[in-house]
């Protein structure tokens, strides 16, 4: 009896051990060794700007860099702005940059596609120029007729307008109608036969008509009135006195005879 109550104790107190072991050993296990040291970050705060082409600032702010702590850093630990690539490569000292912000120029991908083109005469529907051209800078699939307008050539303007698919026209050409631009002559001839003559204006011949007959009744009228002289005696009348005088003459020299 005695001897089964021993072994109930003693396993009782086995078990009470073992609890008490497993609760305190975490809290031992988290509690750093003696003697060792509590390592930190060795990083560093530098300031950076992406700067594209036309001097504009993409992006930019305060960037963790420098995570072995030595003091130098590259410029590829810093983010670049999504769509762009950096121009700046290189290690920079952290010092520098800290209040300073860094510069860095980029640039945009790449994104545009290449496409066939061909230009055809609307009235000969010949083909006057084309080629591999590169289109839709935004990289969404689509262009249109605007990016093409620089390359239509030379005398002829373009007749189709509208936005394309850029899949359709990677491998087969895209035909564009384009037209001759008329051209001006560079000296007018100033009697062009084909231009019709301004009309005389009628009352104007009216007012001259009526001038000329004024004119013309002047005239009569002075005709008229005008008094008459020798010069205007008719040659028979002046020629009758004469020969009246010579026949009475010859008269007298026949009776005188007889």
């Amino acid at each position: 009896m005695y001897r089964k109550k021993l072994m109930r104790a003693c396993l009782t107190g086995l078990m009470v051990v073992t609890v008490a072991t497993a609760n305190v050993a975490p809290v031992f296990a988290a509690e750093a060794p003696a003697g060792t040291e509590t390592t930190t970050s060795k990083t560093s705060v530098v300031k950076a700007q992406f700067v594209d082409a036309a001097g504009t600032v993409v992006a930019g702010g305060d960037y963790f860099v420098d995570a072995d702590g030595d003091g130098v850093f590259n410029a590829s630990e810093l983010p670049v702005p999504e769509g762009y690539k950096p121009m700046v490569l290189g290690d920079f000292f952290v010092a520098d940059y800290k209040d300073c912000p860094l510069q860095i120029k980029v640039e945009k991908i790449a994104k545009e596609s290449i496409v066939k083109i061909q230009f055809v005469d609307a009235e000969t529907d010949e083909v006057v120029a084309g080629g591999d051209y590169f289109v839709d800078a935004d990289g969404d699939g689509i262009f249109n007729h605007t990016e093409v307008l620089e390359w239509v050539p030379e005398g002829y303007e373009l007749q189709e307008f509208g936005d394309f698919q850029v899949e359709f026209y990677k491998e087969t050409p895209l035909q564009l109608s384009v037209t001759k631009i008329a051209e001006e002559p560079e000296n007018p001839d100033p009697e062009d036969p084909n231009k019709p003559e301004k009309p005389e204006d009628p009352d104007k011949e009216d007012t001259n008509n009526k001038d000329d007959k004024k004119e013309d009744t002047k005239k009569e009228d002075k005709k008229k009135n005008s008094p008459k002289t020798g010069d205007e005696t008719s040659a028979a009348a002046a020629a009758l006195p004469a020969g009246v005088s010579l026949a009475a003459i010859l008269a007298v020299l026949v009776k005188k005879f007889k």
